[in-house]
């Protein structure tokens, strides 16, 4: 039965389906996150994929040297490309959990191992046609260990149903039941594969599953922005109380009297307690975002009144490559008084606060640092204080400059905590004061 004919439609849909995509997700004002890279990556992967399989059909059985030249290039291209389309659909995943580095190591470890296996097979496979060869009359013909191909796209597959399944409760029910779709609908057409070899119904069902994960994504992110606007105007009311804390207005207040009797010292403590009273009251009433000077003075501010009590416990050094951009208000300094009360003045000998600044390629990134006693990220907080500061910052900066934070931390040694504003319009300070 001649399933060329078939093959060239369903590649042709599919490859149609994936351009729109790829269109639209080039459209998307987040086209700079993370998440949307990987899955932009993952459609170009797999519409190339489909492109040079319609290759590869228009060429079978045509005469000459140009045709078995491009039946040879087209076949090396589809059995080297698609394993790396599903890595990177498995990063995708793992970059919608998030994954810590550890699980990531072992999970794409896994990947890159079976994808490398397959990379010098196919190799060794172009001198001794164990996956496949092309034939004189330019007809591609199956070789003896040509299911190993399909093996390591199913092992691949089986790895992200497993993770998927492992970690359903951080990805959620609509993210969840999307990719566990996806591996069935995969798990069918292999299926169908098998038993009709020559149907590639397997790559016309990844474009179907991508088009399944394409609607969840636009659904999630209406469903994110409607909660976003909510969130964004309770977080004003949460930020206030999370950073205006009565135990730390108390201890202030107690620190500035004790240098009372020094008058120059103290009336220079009140005024930096209202400038730093006023600056959170001004983060309430801020709905844009705000030069990185600002907080970073507003950051000062704080500490100055924790060296009051803290003394020389509390050590701080800045380390400050990157100031030309803008961020959130109350970004910085939420993190910075975590590293201080939860990290270095937990230790008895006190410790030291980091903080640098540095410009990538693609983004701005703020690292704060501390040598304090650290914390096991996989455990709850158990010191009975509700700890909404690092989740405000990563809603606001989530929902007002597309960007995000990751903390790492180990007990006993410190916590670090990355800030990264993606570069896009308006993320400079020269556009902040153009407006």
């Amino acid at each position: 039965m001649d399933f060329s004919t078939a093959n060239l439609v369903l590649n042709s849909f599919g490859a149609a389906v994936l351009l729109v995509l790829i269109v639209c997700q080039l459209a998307s004002k987040d086209r700079d996150a993370r998440l949307n890279k990987l899955f932009l990556w993952v459609l170009c992967l797999h519409t190339a994929l489909l492109i040079l399989d319609i290759v590869a059909i228009l060429f079978t059985e045509q005469p000459g040297a140009l045709a078995h030249a491009m039946l040879r290039i087209s076949n090396f291209l589809i059995f080297f490309i698609a394993p790396l389309d599903v890595v990177i659909l498995l990063a995708y995943v793992a970059e919608s959990i998030p994954l810590g580095k550890s699980s990531k190591q072992k999970v794409f470890g896994i990947a890159l191992v079976i994808t490398a296996v397959n990379h010098i097979m196919l190799i060794i496979s172009q001198f001794n046609g164990m996956f496949y060869t092309i034939s004189a009359g330019n007809i591609g013909e199956t070789g003896p260990q040509y299911m190993i191909p399909r093996i390591v796209l199913f092992l691949l597959f089986a790895e992200i149903f497993f993770v998927v399944l492992h970690y359903r409760k951080e990805l959620g029910k609509s993210n969840t039941n999307t990719f566990v779709i996806y591996t069935v609908v995969l798990a069918v057409a292999f299926v169908i594969n098998a038993v009709f070899y020559y149907l590639m119904l397997l790559y016309a069902a990844m474009a179907l599953s991508l088009l399944i994960i394409f609607v969840n994504i636009h659904m999630q992110r209406e469903k994110q922005m409607k909660e976003q606007e909510l969130a964004l105007a309770e977080s004003r009311t949460a930020i206030m109380l999370s950073q205006i804390q009565p135990h730390f207005l108390y201890n202030a207040l107690n620190a500035i009297s004790d240098v009372c009797d020094e008058n120059e010292e103290a009336t220079q403590a009140l005024k930096t307690f209202s400038d730093y009273m006023r600056g959170n009251l001004d983060s309430l009433a801020q709905r844009g975002l705000i030069p990185f000077e600002k907080e970073l003075e507003h950051t000062r501010q704080y500490l100055i009144l924790e060296d009051l009590r803290f003394e020389e416990r509390l050590q701080v050094e800045y380390d400050l490559k990157a100031k030309d951009f803008v961020l959130p208000s109350l970004t910085l300094q939420p993190i910075v008084e975590n590293a201080v009360r939860h990290g270095v003045t937990k230790r008895h000998k006190g410790g030291t606060v980091w903080i640098r600044t540095e410009e990538t390629v693609d983004s701005y990134r703020i690292t704060v640092e501390d040598n304090g006693v650290g914390f096991n990220p996989a455990e709850p907080m158990t010191d009975g204080r509700s700890h909404i500061g690092i989740a405000n910052v990563q809603s606001r900066l989530a929902a007002m400059c597309g960007g995000w934070l990751t903390v790492e931390s180990v007990p006993g040694k410190g916590t670090i905590s990355v800030i990264e504003i993606p570069k896009k319009e308006g993320a400079t300070l020269h556009e902040y004061y153009s407006r």
